[in-house]
Order: structure tokens, then sequence, then C-alpha cells
């Protein structure tokens, strides 16, 4: 069937999901559309740089042909597992049925190569048969009649002749039944290969997961020398960061508890480390409510979280403790239990009451500062709003808690602390007390004494630091310099080079991938893996372009700077061609 697609690129100050449902609307209310027609999809578009969850590469030693049929059944079963939104092949060759006829014969039928062309094309079409339309669903009903194989367009094509008889296209012409003649080739690992980038539309863990399941299944199943395999695995990334973040939190989580232990008590760390977790706890169902994924942004608005919540949980706990001690100083120790429980009681709400303004203005401040980045638009909307969102929520959660749940936890009393924490606490207190009294105390009596050499101060610092930014010292990025755990290469020849030139220098840029692949495993650890997974190349009449990923355990010991630069020494002079390397994200 025939199909036809238009690119939109909205502006940045429109948003996508409105505009979207406008163009919808004005095709909707297109008057006159030619009968036969599908319904006209509108979605949004993939980011230039999506390049899918992961890539599957099928490959061996064996003729073009055979091996793109047997991916065509491979592109299907990848399509029907569950979650995938597609399997797109990234170099597609499409069939070609190549009708070759002699002049010799053409003269003797009398018949023109246009006569010959129409005919083709009236022999050869499907045409559509209506709609049906049925509870279980609608069933597109259509005449297949295009000719698809060489057997099939020989017998059914009938060419007039000017004696009035007819003859088939298969008594006057060759047809060759195969692929497109271009100049392209595909390889990994050196040889022919077919390749899918996965697009998922659910939980892309999972869908890597599942993708990764039916490639064991499939790969003893194919016919002998062909490898199924499965590479460019951004879930396996995905799963690595998450990994570091969370040790990174829970390190940041015991810490906290630590010092907290140190300078107040343990039931109050104990507390506030709850507070922190219901916290966090609360945004995670936010985030749920109002559809916002879980990736490697959002966990990073958690971790940086993780320092800021437990400000006004710790404000509040440390006043409700402070109160919560004068007023035991004031009981001898004879009051019944439910007078000691009262005066504790009262003493908790005192103390919630006399930080209960500042902690509330300080969450709502640090809210509004984060709240501009849930109103972006474009690629600083998808990288910082899921930061700014978990933020949001977690702030919100996070005060409900310090002043609503933490002061009715903080009623029952703390229980006696051991010999040796009790000594340490003390130790530590006196040494706080000491820095506070020989230390903060005379800086703030002199500071308030001059306050023209604090603004001064302040006043250098600000200099210093526009003269810093306009002399060029600090650099100015449109986009971070975060390198990827891969590295493309991209050959490009002068116009009007011929093929042999973009495959002689391809062959050299393998050969220098074969050295650079040989010099990283001599520097690994003896047993350990290949620096690099392997490589993919897709070369065309001008331009070739290379794939290679990183192992995991590579990404620790070498850099992937450090190999494309390597990797570039190796290949050495190319003439006026132009290689590019692209290791970094945003590069394109």
């Amino acid at each position: 069937e025939a199909v036809c697609a238009i690119h939109v690129q909205a502006a940045e100050s429109r948003d996508l999901q409105t505009l979207i449902g406008a163009i919808q609307a004005r095709i909707q209310n297109i008057p006159h559309l030619p009968e036969g027609i599908d319904r006209i999809e509108v979605k949004e578009g993939r980011a230039s740089d999506d390049d899918g969850v992961i890539w599957v590469a099928l490959y061996g030693q064996t003729d073009r042909l055979s091996l793109i049929r047997i991916g065509e059944e491979i592109k299907a079963a990848l399509s029907r597992i569950p979650g995938v939104e597609e399997a797109e092949n990234y170099g597609y060759i499409p069939y070609e049925l190549a009708i070759e006829i002699p002049s010799e014969r053409l003269r003797r039928s009398k018949l023109t190569l246009s006569q010959i062309a129409d005919a083709v094309r009236q022999s050869s079409l499907n045409l559509p048969g209506g709609l049906l339309k049925s509870q279980a669903g609608d069933i597109v009903l259509q005449t297949q009649g295009q000719a698809t194989d060489e057997a099939t367009f020989g017998s059914r094509v009938l060419l007039p002749v000017s004696n009035g008889n007819t003859v088939r296209l298969q008594d006057i012409a060759t047809i060759r039944d195969g692929l497109a003649e271009q100049n392209f080739s595909w390889h990994h690992n050196g040889l022919p290969a077919q390749g899918w980038a996965i697009y998922a539309k659910e939980d892309e863990v999972a869908v890597a997961r599942r993708v990764k399941a039916y490639v064991a299944e499939m790969a003893p199943r194919l016919p002998e020398g062909l490898r199924l395999i499965y590479w460019y695995d951004d879930s396996q990334a995905f799963d690595e960061r998450v990994r570091t973040l969370l040790a990174n939190g829970l390190m940041g989580f015991l810490l906290i508890f630590f010092l907290l232990t140190l300078f107040l008590n343990r039931q109050l760390a104990v507390w506030v480390a709850a507070g922190l977790a219901t916290a966090l706890l609360g945004a995670l169902v936010g985030m749920w409510v109002l559809g916002v994924s879980l990736n490697m942004l959002s966990l990073f608005g958690f971790v940086l979280a993780l320092g800021i919540l437990v400000d006004d949980t710790i404000i509040v706990s440390e006043s409700i403790n402070r109160h919560q001690s004068a007023a035991a100083q004031q009981l001898t120790g004879t009051e019944p239990p439910r007078f000691i429980k009262k005066i504790i009681r009262s003493a908790t709400i005192g103390g919630v009451k006399e930080v209960a303004g500042p902690v509330t203005l300080a969450v709502v401040t640090t809210g509004i500062a984060f709240l501009p980045g849930l109103f972006l638009h474009g690629w600083a909307e998808a990288l910082l709003g899921p930061i700014c969102m978990v933020m949001v929520l977690a702030l919100g959660f996070s005060l409900v808690e310090a002043l609503c749940i933490l002061p009715a936890h903080l009623t029952t009393p703390a229980p006696v602390s051991t010999h040796w924490m009790a000594t340490l606490q003390q130790r530590v207190t006196r040494g706080l007390e000491t820095f506070i009294q020989h230390g903060y105390l005379p800086l703030l009596d002199r500071s308030c004494r001059q306050p023209f050499l604090i603004i001064a101060f302040c006043a250098s610092a600000i200099m210093i630091t526009a003269a810093l930014v306009s002399g060029g010292h600090v650099h100015l990025a449109i986009q971070a310099n975060v390198p990827k755990d891969t590295i493309t290469l991209y050959l490009n020849v002068p116009p009007g080079a011929p093929f042999t030139t973009v495959q002689r220098l391809s062959t050299r840029i393998e050969e220098a991938y074969k050295e650079l692949r040989h010099s990283l495993e001599t520097r690994q650890p003896p047993g350990e893996p290949s620096p690099v997974s392997g490589i993919e190349s897709m070369i065309f009449d001008n331009w070739a372009g290379f794939w290679v990923e990183l192992a995991p355990g590579a990404r620790q010991r070498f850099s992937v700077e450090t190999i494309a630069r390597e990797w570039r020494n190796y290949i050495g002079d190319i003439g006026k061609a132009k290689l590019d390397f692209l290791y970094r994200q945003g590069d394109n």
C-alpha cells in the first residue's frame, strides 16, 4: 500500500501535545479524502539522538538475500514482543524485480518499453475492496493482485502484440528476483549483517530483558554459520547508573543517620531517617499520579533531594529536643506518668510552633526555585523537568512529615543511651561548643563590628567571578560534555569519489579497529573480556558509518575519548576524506 509521511517541527514555545491535538482537529475537518485511505495517525516523533533501547544484529557468512529473508522473520518476531513499539531495520535493502528484454526480442514483438511498463503496472495491483465492520473490529477488504516474485510476474503480465494475440512477459523477458542494486554493504565484526533498533512503549528495562530472552532462545535455532546477538544495550548502562545512584544515596543516608546520632540522640536520628524515607515514598506516589517515569534524571533528583530534605526535619527535631530537655529539667521525678506525658507533649508542640514558620518559608522558597523547571519546553524540559518534579514533590511531602508526623513520634521519651554512646555524644557536644565559643562567635562579632569589610569581600568575590566568566576561563557549552558508552565514526569522502575509495578506506578503518582492540586487550587484567564488544559498519556511495560499543568493565578502565583518539591514530592519513568521531551526549 502507498504511504505518505509528513514531519512537522514544533516551535520551542509550543506545547507538543496541544500542537498534536490541533493537527488532528485540522485533519478531521478535511472535507474530501479519497476512498480507501486508512485512519490518519498523528503522533510524537522521536528525538534525533534516540537510538532505541537495545540493538539486535544477525550476521554470518551467507548471501545477502538469505540473510534478509531470515531477518524479516526475526523482525516480525521482535515486533510481537510485549512492550516493543517498533523494531526498526536501520539499513534496509529493498527487494527488486529486474526485467531485462534483449533488443532483438523487443523488435520481434513490435512492442515499446513504455507499452511493457504500462502492462506491468496494469497487471500488478492491489485494489481496495472496502471495509467490513463487526463487533470484533474492522476488517479491510483488498483484492491481492500485486505480483511479488519472478514466477508470478512472468505468468501474469500479458502483452498485446500486433496480430491480436497476447504473450506473457516471461516469453520475451528475463526476470531476476533479488535485491536492489546499490552501492551498499553492511557488516558486523566483518561479516554480512542485518540489524534492528528496538524502541519501547513501556518499561524499557523490561522490554530489553524480553528481547535478550528472545535472542537467547532464537540463536541456537538459526542455520549454521549465522549468529544472533544483542548489543548497544541502553538498559545495561541504565542499570549500572541506577546501582551507582542507589549506592551513593544509601551512603548519604547512613552518613546523615550517623551525624544525627552523634549530635542529637539515636531516637531523633531514627525518626529523621524514617521521615526522609516517607518523603521519598511520597514523591514516588506523586510521580505515579502525574505520569513521571523513573529514569536516570529523576533518580538523580532523589539523590539531590537527600541533602535538602533533612534540613526541615533536623530543625524541627532539634527544637523539639531542646524544649523537651528544658521541660525535663523542671521535673522532680515524683510526678505521675500521665503528667509527664502531658508535659512532654506540651514541650513537643512548643518546639514545633517555634520553628514552624521559618521551616515552612524555607521549604516553600526552595520549592519555588525548582518550579520554573516544570514549565520549560524542548530539550530543557526533558533534561530538567524530572529533576525539578522530584524536588518539588519531595519537598512538599517532607514539610508535611516534619510538621505533622515527626512530632507525634517524638512525644515518646528517648531511651537512655549506653555508656559508651553517651560518652561519645558528650565529647562531640563539648567539641562543638568549643568551636562555637572560640571560633564562630569571635568571627561573628568581628563581622558585625566591621560590616563594610564583609561587603567589600562579597563584592570582590562577585567581580572575580564575573572576570572568570567574561575572560573565558569558565567555558560555556550548550550541552554538557558527557561521554557515551559507544563511539560512532563517520567517514565522508569528497563528492565524485568512486565507491571503491569508500570501500578501501572502510577496510583501513576496520583494520585499525582490530589493532586498537588488540592494544586494549593487552592492557586488560588477565582473564578479563575485551574492552570493546564489537564493530558494526555500513558503507554507502560516498560515506560510511562505524559503531563500536565499550564492554561494561572497560568503562571504568578506559575513557571513551582516549579510545577514540587511539583509533584515529591507528587509522593514519586518509587524504581528503573526513573522519567525525561522536562519543559525547548530544553529538550528531
